[in-house]
């Protein structure tokens, strides 16, 4: 099977798309016509890659996400709310006891194991505290408690070491989905087919700019023949969106659609050509009559070459 292969780049500005979530920035829709047309009976198959990206890593470690816990003292419970930012470890740490402070008046000491990572939290009041787990909120875990258990009591100068490590690693991992560019990509999250066409590394600091180029030439195949729209969204690692907090990004795609080419028959393309021009007629012979009897040509004899008389003597 004898395929060429038809290459288009399109160039995506986040600011030039249809923003599907505020200033979040993560989501958009690009309008366009006929990028793959499926009354194209040429087509064989098409293929999507990345090929160049410019993200800004604004995205913050604590954000909406992950920003909440419930603490409650004497039966009073009152939301404990981590404000959105980058943090290390001890920053974090003066954040949150300055916020359960302000709620409680000095009830608690929190420190950070330079050994294991792991919090341990101590009640210096002199009633019970009891945390627990916000919703679906994601400042349980990354506190390092057990997701497994909703709550955790400390009773008045108790010391409760946390299970697990505070995980201030943040986002580690962007997915780039689309549906229009849907692709035969599996993903864990689903146990089956993903939207995710092509994944990038976070592997720049925050407020740099995570700069990639496409040197593998990863493709993969569509599971689509008709596209006009496309819509882009960047999601994390847990596929929450990434609020980018209202900074642009650029991405290059490539559709390679790689088409049939008619087929030459075995007699070649200058007999293909030939047959386009009509042999000459010959000329139709007169009938002979009964008594008429075909004569043949007479030969003409050479002349004789006298210089050569003088060896017949």
């Amino acid at each position: 099977m004898n395929l060429i292969k038809d290459q288009r780049l399109i160039n995506l500005n986040s600011k030039n798309g249809r923003a599907q979530n505020g200033t979040k920035n993560s989501s958009a829709i690009f309008d366009f016509t006929n990028i793959l047309d499926n009354t194209e009976t040429d087509i064989a198959y098409a293929e999507v890659g990345l090929i160049s990206a410019e993200i800004p890593v604004s995205f913050y470690i604590i954000n909406e996400l992950n920003d909440t816990i419930v603490m409650s003292v004497s039966g009073v419970n009152t939301d404990i709310e981590i404000a959105d930012g980058n943090y290390t470890g001890n920053n974090f740490i003066t954040e949150f006891v300055a916020k359960t402070t302000a709620a409680f008046t000095n009830i608690i000491t929190v420190t950070l194991s330079t050994t294991t990572g792991k919090l341990s939290i101590t009640n210096t009041g002199v009633q019970t505290i009891t945390f627990s787990k916000k919703g679906t909120n994601g400042l349980w875990e990354l506190m390092g408690f057990d997701g497994s258990n909703t709550t955790v009591i400390i009773n008045p100068g108790a010391t409760s070491v946390l299970p697990f490590q505070l995980n201030l690693l943040g986002v580690n991992k962007l997915m780039i989905n689309s549906f229009a560019l849907a692709t035969y990509n599996l993903d864990s999250a689903n146990g089956g087919y993903s939207s995710t066409f092509f994944s990038l590394d976070v592997n720049v600091p925050s407020y740099s700019l995570i700069q990639y180029q496409n040197n593998s030439n990863t493709y993969s195949i569509l599971r689509t023949n008709n596209i006009d729209d496309i819509d882009i969204e960047i999601l994390d690692q847990d596929l929450n969106s990434i609020d980018f907090n209202n900074q642009n990004w650029l991405l290059t795609i490539v559709i390679n659609i790689y088409r049939y080419i008619p087929q030459m028959n075995n007699i070649g393309f200058r007999d293909a050509f030939m047959k386009q021009i009509k042999p000459k007629e010959k000329p139709k012979e007169k009938p002979l009559g009964k008594n008429q009897e075909e004569k043949e040509p007479e030969k003409k004899s050479k002349p004789k070459d006298e210089t050569l008389d003088f060896l017949e003597n």
